[in-house]
């Protein structure tokens, strides 16, 4: 019986000293963790060709870095012991449209390189290379 009563007791702790830390208690698993990162990320590096493409399609990258907070990381996929950057392979949703990005995140200094997004934007109505 003690035994229980203990156990409740540091149920009810537990709940109230982690709840407001994130909208579930997931929020310190791997996948949470590297969401809120490239949610979070200071800088998101894309080239010119990708960036063209990105702004032909009506898909700004303020709009990506929102969706990864829904988004789910692909750990099969993803090159997670990579160095100096580990690459996820993250499925997210951009203004309705499911989208598969690679990217690459790097912990040092706190950026995120977009390498690839699938299906890729043509941009043929705005001429990009």
């Amino acid at each position: 019986m003690l035994y229980v009563f203990g156990f409740g007791l540091g149920c009810i702790i537990c709940f109230f000293l982690f709840r407001s830390r994130e909208r579930d208690f997931s929020g310190w698993l791997p996948e949470s963790r590297v969401l809120n990162f490239l949610h979070l990320a200071k800088t998101y590096d894309i080239d010119s060709s990708m960036q063209c493409k990105l702004n032909c399609a009506n898909m700004p990258v303020d709009s990506i870095r929102k969706a990864f907070l829904n988004g789910s990381v692909d750990f099969g996929r993803s090159q997670t012991d990579k160095e100096p950057c580990h690459e996820y392979f993250v499925h997210i949703t951009v203004s309705g449209k499911p989208v598969d990005c690679y990217i690459a995140a790097c912990t040092k200094d706190s950026t995120a390189k977009l390498l690839r997004i699938d299906p890729m934007p043509d941009g043929v109505a705005c001429q990009c290379k």
